[in-house]
């Protein structure tokens, strides 16, 4: 080997470590203090920080992206992400069971359980079922104290207030089951993508006009396949991904 191509290669090497040991320290910046959503300082930032040349920082970026830390967009600063929880979409599988299979556990927050839909509830239901509900429980679930999604479960002959009395914390369908002794089978979800409204944005900590992914599941009771539940759940798409098992 020639000096000039022992001198690149030695230099290629210093670079290698130069830059994977700030994607080190910024990796444990990000778990240590960053939430999903957050934006990192710019490159020319960092680079004053580290005291080297944007191109080291840039692969050290490029490093984390690979690792799914963070997403980055052209002319854009990197947004710090989560690893997507991959919520298959059956007739028996759930939220829950979908993060158990990630191997993290979720938690369920209860916003509000009415008798009284929403007007926005009821022409989502009119719209999906030609019917009006008879109650409306709202939720948030989270994953590591991170909002993935929220749902609105409106409910068809059922006390929405009765039914979330001492509420635990866990899946709503998992406490109907306690309760009612049955929970909501799917048997047709409909899904898509949309922009974050103003309610996306408190619920799930999103900025206006982020994408978000939505489902609308229509639920029976597989005993009877008497109408029980329309559930609108709206993920954060950097948070989630729906799969389809045909």
């Amino acid at each position: 080997m020639s000096e000039p191509q022992e001198a690149r290669r030695r230099s290629d090497h210093e670079e290698r470590g130069v830059y994977l040991h700030i994607a080190r320290q910024l990796q444990g910046r990000i778990r240590a203090s960053y939430k999903s959503g957050d934006r990192l300082p710019s490159e020319r930032a960092l680079a004053l920080e580290f005291k080297v040349h944007r191109n080291t920082i840039r692969r050290a970026i490029e490093a984390l992206n690979k690792a799914g830390m963070i997403s980055t967009a052209w002319g854009a600063r990197s947004v710090v992400t989560k690893k997507r929880l991959n919520h298959r979409i059956t007739f028996n599988t759930s939220f829950t069971a979908s993060a158990l299979a990630a191997g993290v556990t979720p938690r369920t927050e209860l916003i509000s359980a009415t008798d009284l839909p929403s007007r926005t509830s009821l022409q989502i239901c009119r719209r999906v079922l030609q019917r009006d509900a008879t109650g409306e429980i709202t939720t948030v679930r989270y994953v590591e104290d991170e909002p993935v999604c929220w749902i609105r479960h409106l409910l068809f002959g059922l006390d929405a207030q009765g039914l979330m009395e001492d509420f635990n914390g866990t899946s709503v369908h998992e406490w109907m089951r306690e309760k009612l002794g049955v929970s909501p089978q799917r048997i047709e979800t409909t899904v898509g993508a949309d922009r974050a409204s103003s309610i996306d944005c408190k619920m799930l900590r999103v900025p206006r006009g982020a994408c978000i992914l939505y489902s609308h599941s229509v639920n029976h009771d597989p005993r009877t396949q008497k109408l029980m539940e329309l559930s609108i759940t709206r993920f954060r798409s950097e948070a989630a991904e729906l799969r389809m098992t045909l």
